[in-house]
């Protein structure tokens, strides 16, 4: 039974990442382009301070996703220093610990 079990969790492991992947996928496609309003006038001085928030807001996902391309980066560097036992041969998943 331990074998079905560990069958059982890589399952459910690979069905969480094919629907991250998925949910990843459709929220980018999903933002589109941004344009600005057409109103002819800055913004006006009551709706500065949510202003500013958008863009810590935005700074912040910037910096995470700056951070994990870093990881992601960092990752491919160390899984293309791994000898490869047959030519043509990609490794399918790299453990790793935080």
């Amino acid at each position: 039974m331990p074998e079905f079990s560990g069958r059982s969790r890589w399952a459910a492991a690979l069905d969480d990442l094919e629907q991250r992947a998925h949910d990843a996928v459709s929220a980018w496609e999903s933002l589109g382009s941004w344009q600005p309003p057409e109103v002819g006038a800055p913004i006006p001085r009551g709706l500065a301070q949510r202003a500013a928030e958008v863009l810590a807001a935005q700074r912040q996902a910037i910096a995470i996703l700056e951070a994990e391309e870093r990881k992601v980066t960092s990752l491919l560097r160390a899984l293309n220093k791994v000898p490869q036992p047959f030519p043509g041969d990609t490794p399918v998943y790299v453990d790793t610990v935080s």
